[in-house]
Order: C-alpha cells, then sequence, then structure tokens
C-alpha cells in the first residue's frame, strides 16, 4: 500500500530563507569560507567544498542553516539556505565542510550553478533545529532516516557524524556507540541518487541498512540495487521492526513524502512525537 498523505500546496514564489527560518536556532559566529572545490555529482546537482575562515565556527550533525548555512551571495543581499552533507569532525581536522545543491530557478542556486567557482567567496552562518548530537553518556538507540531528493543531504551528515563516533568508541573504549541505522532514500532517477557510494561503503561497514528506491523508470529489470516505486507504509513499518525498538527518526524530503511518513510513524505505529523529527522543504 502506497503511503496516504494530506498535501500542502506550496506557493509558486519560494519563500525567502531567512524569512521561514526566522524563529530557529543560529549560531552567533559569522565566518567567512573560500569554494575549493565545485564538482558535479549529478546531472542535476553540485557538489562543493568550503575551506571556512574561522576556527571557531562549527555545526551539528543535520543542521541546515549548517548543514543549512546561511550562505551569502556576493555582490546580492540574497542568502540561501542549504543543508551540509558532511560531518562535523572534517571542518574540525580539516577545516572544511561540503554543500549539495540542486539546480533550480532560485536566485542562490542559479548563482552556485552558473557563477560560483574555485575561489569564490562567501559567508556562513550555522543554525537550525535539525540536528544528531548526542552526548558521550546519552543512551544509545536506533536511527530511522527517511530522505527523498536532496533531503539525503543532512542524513548523509548524520551517517558520517554516527562512522565518527563508531571509530571514537572503538579507538577508546568510550563515548556515544551508535545502534544499528535504517536509511529508506527515495530519487527520481538512479543517476539523482546522490552519494549512492557513500551509502554502500557505509552498508558494507555494517553502519546502515539502506533501502533505495527509484519512482521514475530509468531502472533496468536486472537491477537489483533500488525499488523501482515510492516508498511505501509497508517499508516504513518494516524499518521500524528491524531496529527492534522505539527509534529516533529524521525525515527530510519534499512535503508530501514527509507527511506521509510522519503520519505513518505517529498513526499506525504510534511513536513519541519528540522522537519523530522532520525538515520539509518550502
Amino acid at each position: 500500500m502506497r503511503l496516504g498523505s494530506k498535501v500542502r500546496r506550496m506557493s509558486s514564489s519560494r519563500k525567502e530563507h531567512l524569512d521561514v527560518t526566522a524563529g530557529q536556532f543560529r549560531h552567533d559566529l559569522v565566518s567567512g569560507a573560500e569554494v575549493v572545490d565545485k564538482r558535479l555529482i549529478s546531472p542535476t546537482v553540485y557538489g562543493l567544498t568550503l575551506k571556512v575562515e574561522d576556527p571557531n565556527f562549527g555545526f551539528h550533525a543535520g543542521q541546515w542553516q549548517v548543514a543549512l548555512v546561511d550562505f551569502c551571495i556576493p555582490g546580492t543581499n540574497l542568502v540561501g539556505g542549504y543543508s551540509m552533507c558532511s560531518a562535523p569532525d572534517q571542518l574540525r581536522t580539516e577545516g572544511t565542510l561540503e554543500l549539495a545543491v540542486k539546480r533550480s530557478s532560485w536566485p542562490p542556486a542559479v548563482w552556485i550553478h552558473q557563477q560560483c567557482r574555485v575561489g569564490s567567496r562567501v559567508t556562513l552562518k550555522a543554525g537550525g533545529d535539525f540536528f544528531f548530537h548526542p552526548a558521550p553518556q546519552d543512551p544509545a538507540r536506533p536511527l530511522l532516516l527517511v530522505a527523498g531528493g536532496v533531503g539525503i543531504n543532512p542524513l548523509v551528515s548524520i551517517l558520517r557524524h554516527c562512522r565518527h563516533l563508531r571509530a571514537e568508541s572503538r579507538r577508546t573504549g568510550a563515548g556515544y556507540v551508535p545502534r544499528p541505522v535504517e536509511l529508506l532514500y527515495s530519487a527520481r532517477s538512479r543517476h539523482e541518487l546522490i552519494f549512492r557510494d557513500t551509502i554502500a561503503k557505509m552498508a558494507d561497514e555494517g553502519l546502515v541498512t539502506a533501502n533505495l528506491f527509484v519512482t521514475g523508470n530509468d531502472v533496468p529489470a536486472n537491477d537489483t540495487s533500488c525499488h523501482n516505486r515510492r516508498v511505501s507504509s509497508w517499508d516504513v513499518e518494516s524499518a521500524v521492526a528491524r531496529l527492534g525498538g522505539a527509534p529516533l527518526c529524521y525525515l527530510c524530503g519534499p512535503s508530501a513524502m514527509v507527511e506521509a511518513v510522519e503520519g505513518c510513524l505517529l498513526g499506525r505505529l504510534r511513536l513519541n512525537a519528540a522522537d519523530v523529527r522532520f525538515e520539509r522543504w518550502w
């Protein structure tokens, strides 16, 4: 059975990032950054690596406004919010962070796709209420991650942070030890399943059980690496059952998808609302 949902219609004109996120947490620190790499990671998505100037700049895995950043476009008064796809430890050890930006008519995205170059400079401010930041003494809980399209960005940040936490716990014999992670990730085409290789490697390492879904018609009949359909309520229920306990849930993607999954988790499965965290696209 396909997930039912109540669809919230979106305005034809995209809302301003600062207006939509005005009530959300932001770190006080503002830092300059330089684009040190720009690469095409799908037919419609560019990946950026930014070298951050201020060593005190930081973020939590999954945040948007870092993991989304307030991304000030040079020469304009435009501010774009983009989900971080790197983990906090990369920023601490290498001084860099990564974004993945989908092509659209929104001016900040147009600038990134058409004008941004290696050497371009931007201004960043971190924030957002959507993040995974367990304390070392916190009891570990299983995680359910559900992504649609480029909604995978903050969830890959969370996965990378889990990998770091696991490595640290193995190295030190202490700290937070991540429990099993289930990922349900849907895109319109195989080519838009960004970070597919990264996710496959994490699955091989035993960090995550990943189920990939493609809603378009470009999946060969002999391709068993992904499901050629939408995420269903059965997929959500099965993932929760495999996790074997009440998971923390992180959802990011189109509003209709997020609302449908949220309804399944809170309605059919009766999870605690505080354990279901989500970001909807505006």
